[in-house]
């Protein structure tokens, strides 16, 4: 029988790569859905190899739990059509919405890596095999949506061009909610700031943040007279490479934190610096921005991807950049005017409560209520004989 519009529902979330931000959508979801909500996951390695294996792995650990859940939640790295398959016989085709953290399309690559279209047609095939298809922000889903035409027109043969227009059309935009209010907590007991405007780099050591950009803007800085303090937090901050390490090296005793913070202690590192800055050429939404910016924190972000989306219109002049090459000339004009750049960070933290956990969760139970209750398409008609090649559905070949 299926359920009505108040029941909650028995919901299976299935997150291969439980880690980082991964994890705490999940179980940040799971405590907090009005829904039933069991989580099957798996430890955030090797994720090429969690891709394959997830499957099967997951679908016998959901046939071992006994009766079917009555929809599922998966994240991108679940290949949803093959789970679907090694479902046990006879379960019931239960509805499912697949939510893109990020995507292997347009994911930036490291210097000197190519990319495996593989796990990009897994991810194609997920979002056909999906009732819907949610994207962490509007900037991801325009990304991936535009990136993929060409993909498709790039496949040797039986390309189905028309499987864009299909996903499309499935597709909506729920941010993947953060504790919003730890943040804002940690700001409301700290004692008042004073003294050099203190920086925060709070992102992961690795590429496709550019951290070197913004350590060459801090040693320009520190080439003047102005004082300024910095914090760099974030996976990797203890071993950022040797180039980082050089210039990290030349900031002195301006480094009053280096590391990453415990998970307790986080949000009152946080809370106690004043601007967050990114030089990231890939943020499909910008946690650690908005945990900042929930923190009063002002931000200095590049105008690019999902960032201006995060600031009301009027802060977007102030705290947007085109080029790193500004990035000096605006620290220094900051740092020089610590009060002010306080005061008017501290009204951005209202702004960061509309991505925080209990409003997107609300949204993510809708929508799979929804997807729940949604009566199943009916069945294909048949158009002719096997191996016409006649095109039989929405997504045809080209």
């Amino acid at each position: 029988m299926p359920p009505s519009p108040a029941e909650p529902l028995d919901l299976a979330l299935l997150e291969p790569y439980c880690k980082g931000s991964h994890a705490a959508w999940a179980r940040g979801y799971a405590a907090s859905s009005r829904h039933r909500v069991d989580l099957y996951d798996l430890p955030g390695i090797h994720w090429k190899w969690r891709m394959c294996h997830a499957p099967l792995t997951l679908a016998r650990r959901l046939a071992g739990a006994g009766s079917p859940p009555q929809a599922l939640l998966c994240s991108s790295m679940v290949d949803l059509a093959t789970l679907r398959g090694l479902l046990p016989p006879g379960w019931p085709r239960p509805p499912t919405v697949l939510y893109f953290h990020e995507n292997q399309l347009t994911y930036p690559l490291a210097p000197g890596e190519g990319r495996d279209l593989h796990f990009a047609w897994i991810q194609v095939v997920s979002c056909l095999a999906a009732e819907a298809v949610v994207f962490n922000s509007a900037f991801h889903r325009d990304d991936f949506l535009g990136a993929l035409p060409a993909f498709l027109r790039s496949l040797p043969d039986h390309s189905p061009r028309l499987c864009a227009e299909e996903i499309e059309e499935k597709s909506t935009v729920i941010a993947p909610g953060v504790a919003t209010e730890d943040f804002a907590r940690a700001a409301a007991v700290r004692p008042p700031r004073t003294g050099p405007l203190r920086l925060l780099w709070n992102h992961r050591w690795e590429a496709d943040k550019e951290p070197l950009p913004f350590l060459r803007a801090l040693v320009r800085l520190a080439a003047g007279e102005t004082p300024f303090q910095v914090v760099l937090a974030g996976a990797g901050a203890d071993r950022p490479g040797p180039a980082a390490t050089a210039l990290i090296d030349r900031l002195g005793k301006r480094v009053v934190h280096r590391g990453l913070a415990a998970a307790a202690d986080y949000p009152a590192l946080v809370a106690s610096c004043d601007v967050a800055v990114s030089t990231a050429r890939h943020d499909f939404y910008g946690i650690a921005t908005v945990e900042a910016m929930a923190a009063g924190l002002l931000p200095l972000l590049p105008r690019r991807q999902n960032y201006p989306a995060l600031l009301p219109p009027e802060y977007r002049e102030e705290c947007l950049y085109d080029r790193p090459g500004e990035l000096p000339s605006r620290l220094q004009r900051w740092a020089e005017r610590p009060g002010e750049v306080r005061r008017r960070g501290a009204p951005l933290a209202a702004c960061a409560r509309r991505g925080d956990r209990a409003a997107t969760t609300a949204a993510l139970d809708r929508l799979l209520a929804e997807t729940a209750l949604r009566p199943p398409p009916p069945p294909p008609e048949s158009g002719g004989p096997r191996g016409s090649g006649a095109r039989s559905g929405p997504c045809g070949s080209g």
